[in-house]
């Protein structure tokens, strides 16, 4: 019977947002347009940078902002400094999409600003806002402020806005439409996704001339910004690290009452030109500095995380709709009648990288999985410590299949290793033996081959050897269209979701198959009646020993009775209650297996299943 309601997939959609990855349901995106209107704001396509980032001209002030992708980054701990003993664990940490300007906001932008804001007062050589914050105040690479008004100093239009308090800052952000960003969205901007000691490079790439303004590497003073293009971060933002120290919120949070100080943007980043040692111009350096001091070695620049005016920006992107439970992928799949496609794969290679990157990102690629097949991933790391290139966030989701949990793809693995082959079901050695990492296999959807184990692969692996690079899509689909001739016609994706019943398949079990099929099915069913009972018996609750046995019986579904031919009865005791396990000697191959009686109290736990002697 078809449900839905335990099925364990990924992506349960064809189509998912780049931007707002990680998301349950499918979100309509809007096409790139030459023009995007988000609530108050315009702005315009500038195309794509040289990092590979769209870029848009912001209306209101003329800026030109990069479009972030969601997603982790590594975050460097902050007493991480390379050359010392100290050392700080990183973490992994997701942060939402986000408009980020390119370069830092310019004294020319905030003489825009301030001739657009209401309620600024001047008198000579400062500007306050009628609320008492003060605003500017005159520099020397700044702003010439008299009482008639504020004008960039000639020559200086174009470098970052010094002299400006933190209330100018927020109140130029509220402006364009966006905030000043906390710790940990500069950091991502700087860093990137791999977390950078500096937004060019790490500890082998110190400032240098090229790279960064500071006090060893400069004028001793601002210079104008985005003149350095070497030093760009890896989202193609300039001067993310030197020239002027930049104003954000601390740690995660950002204010919601400016009134209070912890809630104020009092955290500088970046180090400037007034730095001479490489430390403090590193993603993670911070520093501080009090919302009404204005002076020429701080500025700010803008970022946009309001997911109303992020949505504008969405591009469509097809996505592998995964399953990472072996069951339900078998259950969807002969509902359907159509392979299941299983990949298995054995920490990280170069074969997996290419097959993930290149062939599981190709749209033709995606939209016949998701329309005709079944894709099934599993995943071994041996030892997290012993091989640590297995990308994993905090929460145990893997990079490699996103929003993949690691724990569920590693018990795929298990399903299908040689530990169980060994101990409970038949395969042909091909699957947990493939040869080269990432095993590639087309199962056949119904579990009913147990005396006949090598109907479980309709494809197999060696097929598909000279072809893991993942460049060869029309290879992989003509033996997508193989494995389904072996079967019949299958149901699409969206036929299924429709409700439509699933052609007659052209596959059948042998006589001898089904009928142990059937039993094994039987015996199940009885052992699962078993430990009901038992929980009725016993208050809802089942003893610690038998954990191991429900656990067994979760994962007892390949095609051969996963208890080895024996069946179970349930006896209640006077110390507990007993499972008398019944061996018949119908185990596959017709080995002999004595009756055994396996007693379990409430501080027993059960003994081990019968072995093969």
């Amino acid at each position: 019977m078809r449900t839905s309601s335990t099925r364990t997939i990924t992506a349960a959609y064809v189509l998912t947002i780049t931007l707002l990855a990680n998301t349950a349901a499918a979100t309509d995106a809007a096409t790139p347009a030459e023009s995007i209107t988000a609530g108050d704001h315009e702005y315009r396509a500038a195309g794509v940078n040289a990092q590979g980032y769209r870029e848009f001209l912001r209306l209101r002030d003329g800026a030109t902002v990069v479009l972030i992708p969601g997603g982790h980054f590594h975050q460097r701990g902050y007493w991480d400094v390379p050359g010392t003993t100290m050392k700080d664990d990183r973490s992994w940490v997701y942060l939402p999409p986000m408009l980020y300007d390119k370069y830092e906001v310019t004294n020319r932008q905030v003489v825009k600003f301030l001739q657009a804001a209401g309620g600024v007062l001047y008198s000579d050589g400062k500007a306050e806002h009628f609320d008492g914050h003060p605003y500017a105040s005159a520099h020397a690479w700044g702003l010439d402020i008299t009482e008639a008004g504020a004008r960039a100093r000639a020559g200086f239009e174009d470098f970052p806005a010094v002299g400006t308090s933190g209330w100018l800052a927020v109140a130029y952000a509220a402006w364009v439409g966006g905030k000043l960003p906390n710790g940990l969205e500069f950091e991502k901007a700087a860093s990137g996704p791999s977390g950078l000691l500096f937004p060019w490079g790490n500890e082998d790439k110190l400032p240098d001339s090229t790279r960064a303004n500071n006090y060893l590497h400069g004028p001793k003073r601002t210079v104008r910004v985005g003149n350095y293009p070497a030093g760009a971060s890896p989202w193609g933002l300039l001067d993310m690290s030197g020239n002027v120290y930049e104003r954000a919120y601390w740690d995660g949070t950002q204010s919601a009452d400016p009134a209070l100080p912890t809630r104020q943007p009092t955290m500088l980043k970046g180090g400037g030109w007034v730095s001479p040692n490489w430390s403090n111009m590193r993603c993670v350096d911070r520093c501080g500095q009090d919302m009404d001091l204005m002076e020429g070695s701080v500025g700010f620049r803008v970022c946009i995380t309001d997911p109303e005016v992020l949505q504008h920006f969405a591009v469509a992107k097809p996505k592998l709709r995964i399953f990472t439970d072996a069951l339900d992928a078998y259950e969807e799949a002969s509902e359907r009648n159509v392979p299941i496609f299983l990949y298995m794969g054995y920490e990280r290679c170069g074969q997996c990288d290419r097959v993930q990157a290149q062939l599981f990102q190709d749209p033709q690629f995606i939209d016949y999985c998701n329309q005709h097949l079944v894709v099934l991933i599993g995943h071994c790391t041996r030892d997290s410590i012993d091989m640590p290139k297995t990308p994993v966030t905090d929460d145990g989701i893997f990079f490699a299949h996103s929003g993949v949990p690691l724990e569920d793809i590693q018990q795929v693995w298990w399903d299908f290793s040689m530990w169980r082959v060994a101990h409970y079901v038949r395969l042909p050695d091909s699957v947990p033996l493939f040869q080269i990492s990432p095993g590639l296999f087309l199962l056949n959807p119904y579990r009913e081959q147990v005396r006949n184990p090598d109907d479980a692969v309709l494809i197999d692996d060696q097929r598909f050897m000279r072809h893991k690079g993942g460049l060869e899509v029309p290879f992989y689909l003509d033996r997508f269209r193989e494995a389904q001739a072996k079967l019949g016609v299958g149901l699409t994706l969206q036929q299924y979701q429709d409700g439509a019943e699933a052609p007659p398949t052209d596959w059948r079990p042998t006589p001898e198959d089904a009928k142990l099929w059937r039993t094994a099915l039987d015996r199940m069913q009885t052992l699962r009646a078993a430990l009901q009972q038992f929980a009725a018996d016993n208050g809802g609750r089942y003893p610690e020993g038998l954990e191991a046995l429900r656990s067994l019986l979760r994962h007892g579904w390949l095609p051969q009775d996963p208890f080895r031919g024996e069946y179970f009865r349930y006896e209640l005791t006077t110390s507990g209650f007993r499972l008398v396990c019944h061996g018949r000697g119908d185990q596959v191959g017709g080995e002999m297996i004595p009756e055994r009686d396996i007693v379990c109290t409430e501080s027993m736990a059960p003994s081990p299943a019968p072995s093969r002697e």
